[in-house]
């Protein structure tokens, strides 16, 4: 190699000096720089003027001081020939920066002073990207615990299974699924003889397909741990290659005990219930009978002895009127008031009763038409306006909807005849899935805080000296939109009128129900 000039190797030092990616300070003995180079102001952020009027411990960071000052002393007093150290500097804008720092003395000959030269290295990145595989690894031991915790407390853990030797490798929690010491060896062998009896061919016959067919599998079965306790396990596997080539199992296990036997107390309890619920259900049907037959007997068989006080109150009547006194005659008209009263009474329970017995028979129906000839049979007031909306078809049983459409429009007609414009309104709503009819009116209206007694049989809101009535009409109303699956309800506000509406089922949705 051709040697270079003396001046032009001082020119090639110099160069490698200025442009050096490490920081370079010549230090005397002192320990303060009389020579740096700019990418070590750049490091400290120094100007060179700044720095070479300054010993290295003013721009040290003050924890780094001592071990480098003692380092610093023991090279010049010749007891160490060089170190190195990393330490952090602290620049002119107070920014901590870390570096690793080379010292080695430098004399030429025994007159010159003496002194050393430093590398200085910006090491920043490295300290940053080191912090960052620390926190890495951190959150990946604090992840794989959590997922440890996770899984013992869930009772799973994994196994595996070598193939060739025939060696069981299992995980802690199915060390303690089984009873049996960590760490303990386990082969194939000893891993089949923990399954229950009835089920160690089962497990044998699953591990024998999958090595035939290489399907994996997922299946409860039953173990015996070590202590003798019976469990229950969800046993998870599938099979391991490599090029092709089976070389062993591997999946999970987990004592489901806990939850299979919570199960089969279920299951047995459900069977149980569905058999009390069904002797209960034959039973109630069996009462509900016995007192529909009650109720249309004793209702039918008051009729005979009705129609004879009836009967004989009117011969009275007929036959003595001329000889009786004021009051008799009083007394005969509230027999016959009441006989009248008592009648209709006794007419509504029979429908009311016979209604549970009836045969229904669902069809679409145009409900204007049928609107209008219950309008017709009741032959409201010539100044009632009735008007209509919307009407189209529903879908039920048209006789038991003509007797809930009749019992609200009666009511609406009664109600407000003491307006002196009584308006009765009725409209269809077509829904998604079902058809609302809404029947409002003008009328006295009723408190909403007795609303529960609305729809109870023989429960009325208004007195008998009011408007006249059994009581039986908006149960029975009740219980015929509830023989559709429907629904009904009120709304009103004294004084102000009510409105009632009636949610029937579409024909594609009450397909479904009957």
């Amino acid at each position: 190699m051709k040697r270079l000039a003396k001046h032009n190797l001082i020119n090639y030092l110099q160069g490698i000096f200025d442009h050096s990616l490490h920081g370079i300070a010549m230090v005397d003995d002192s320990g303060v720089p009389f020579l740096v180079n700019a990418r070590l102001c750049q490091i400290i952020g120094y100007s060179e003027t700044e720095l070479t009027s300054m010993s290295f411990g003013q721009f040290t960071h003050p924890e780094d001081v001592d071990r480098d000052l003692k380092l610093f002393e023991q090279l010049r007093k010749n007891e160490i020939d060089h170190y190195s150290i990393e330490k952090r500097y602290i620049s002119k804008a107070g920014h901590v920066t870390p570096v690793k720092i080379h010292v080695t003395p430098v004399k030429s000959t025994k007159e010159d002073p003496w002194h050393a030269i430093a590398l200085i290295e910006d090491i920043s990145r490295q300290k940053k990207a080191t912090q960052k595989i620390k926190a890495a690894d951190q959150r990946a031991k604090d992840l794989n615990n959590l997922m440890e915790e996770t899984w013992e407390i869930a009772k799973i853990g994994s196994w595996e299974a070598n193939l060739e030797t025939k060696e069981v490798i299992w995980s802690k929690p199915v060390y303690k699924i089984h009873g049996v010491p960590l760490g303990e060896a386990i082969d194939m062998d000893k891993a089949f003889g923990f399954f229950h009896p009835d089920y160690r061919a089962v497990a044998q016959e699953i591990i024998a397909k999958c090595i035939e067919a290489k399907e994996a599998w997922n299946i409860d079965l039953k173990i015996i741990a070590r202590d003798g306790a019976g469990k229950w396990v969800k046993t998870i596997g599938q099979p391991v290659f490599h090029n092709d080539i089976m070389l062993g199992l591997r999946g999970i296990l987990q004592d489901i005990t806990e939850v299979k036997e919570a199960n089969i107390k279920l299951a047995l309890y459900n069977s149980t219930l569905e058999e009390t619920v069904s002797e209960r259900t034959r039973q109630l049907e069996n009462v509900n009978k016995e007192l529909e037959a009650f109720a249309y007997s004793v209702s039918h068989d008051l009729r005979a002895p009705l129609r004879a006080i009836d009967g004989f109150s009117n011969a009275l009547t007929e036959d003595y009127l001329d000889i009786l006194p004021d009051t008799a005659q009083r007394y005969l008209t509230r027999i016959s008031d009441n006989s009248t009263r008592m009648g209709k009474l006794i007419d509504s329970l029979l429908s009311f009763s016979r209604l549970s017995r009836s045969q229904t028979s669902f069809q679409s129906f145009g409900l204007e038409e049928r609107i209008d000839s219950i309008i017709h049979s009741i032959d409201p007031p010539i100044h009632c306006k009735i008007t209509k909306e919307n009407l189209g078809d529903v879908y039920g049983d048209r006789m038991l909807l003509d007797h809930v459409f009749q019992n609200l429009l009666s009511n609406a007609i009664k109600y407000s005849s003491r307006e002196s414009a009584p308006k009765v309104h009725i409209k269809q709503i077509s829904h998604q899935d079902s058809d609302e009819i809404i029947i409002s009116d003008n009328g006295v209206g009723f408190d909403m805080a007795y609303y529960d007694q609305l729809f109870s049989i023989f429960q009325r809101l208004h007195t008998e000296t009011e408007f006249e009535g059994s009581g039986v009409g908006l149960a029975l109303c009740q219980k015929i939109i509830l023989k559709h699956h429907g629904k009904i309800w009120a709304e009103s506000k004294v004084g102000e009128g009510s409105t009632f509406c009636v949610s029937l089922p579409k024909k594609s949705i009450d397909n479904q129900l009957y």
